[in-house]
């Protein structure tokens, strides 16, 4: 069974420099599951990692609760 997540921030590292000038970029999200963020960004050529943060009540970046890799994933919260 696939944990749940909600409302928390996804900074994910490619293995190529983006637009922004950076190797990484942040995406922010409602509810996800874990397997369903293995599926989708392990799918992605250029995807090295990402790690899962907590978001606070007023919207700041929280805690690490989990990461992923090409071949590993866990989150801990």
């Amino acid at each position: 069974m696939s944990r749940k997540l909600k409302n928390g921030l996804l900074k994910v590292t490619f293995s190529h420099i983006l637009a922004n000038g950076t190797n990484s970029c942040w995406f922010k999200f409602k509810e996800a599951s874990l397997q369903y963020l293995c599926y989708y960004w392990r799918s992605k050529e250029a995807f090295r990692y990402l790690k899962i943060y907590q978001k606070l009540e007023n919207g700041q970046c929280g805690p690490k609760i989990g990461y992923i890799t090409r071949d590993k994933a866990e989150v801990n919260f």
